[in-house]
């Protein structure tokens, strides 16, 4: 009776690591890695290999910012997304990456002065990516987000 117990257990967990056991700090946004404007930064989110998670760092100096946001997929039929976290931890936009889609991101969200995070999750699959960010003019029109 106590294999059963056990087995019953054992199954209801599920089997390898949970969502983010084999990720570094930077599965928590207090973990989060420093990512400098207009630079290439590679990493890889793994839902069942343990690492789902990842959280970049950037800080706007000024005002008047807009963010824009490009990531390349190796394997781009996972399912993922991107979001600009703010300083109190809210998500202020985020892009539902669309399976099978090597590149995207967004352009024009305003960004006042401060600390910024972006957040790398994926809900299933696994793939290595490339992601850059920069500021741009947030302009006088105040257009809504724009994906490409």
């Amino acid at each position: 009776m106590k294999h059963v117990i056990v087995l019953m257990a054992l199954a209801a967990v599920g089997c390898g690591p949970a969502m983010n056991a084999e990720s570094g700090e930077d599965r928590k946004r207090a973990g989060a890695l420093a990512a400098a404007p207009s630079t290439l930064h590679h990493d890889r989110v793994d839902r069942k290999g343990g690492d789902a998670t990842d959280w970049k760092k950037f800080s706007v100096q000024g005002e008047g910012n807009a963010v824009k946001v490009s990531i390349w997929w190796d394997t781009p039929d996972l399912k993922a997304t991107v979001a600009l976290v703010d300083v109190f931890g809210t998500t202020r936009h985020e892009l539902v990456h669309r399976p099978g889609t090597r590149q995207e991101g967004w352009e024009g969200i305003p960004v006042p002065e401060g600390d910024w995070f972006l957040r790398i999750e994926a809900s299933q699959g696994a793939s290595v990516y490339t992601l850059e960010w920069e500021l741009v003019s947030a302009g006088s029109g105040g257009s809504p987000p724009r994906p490409f």
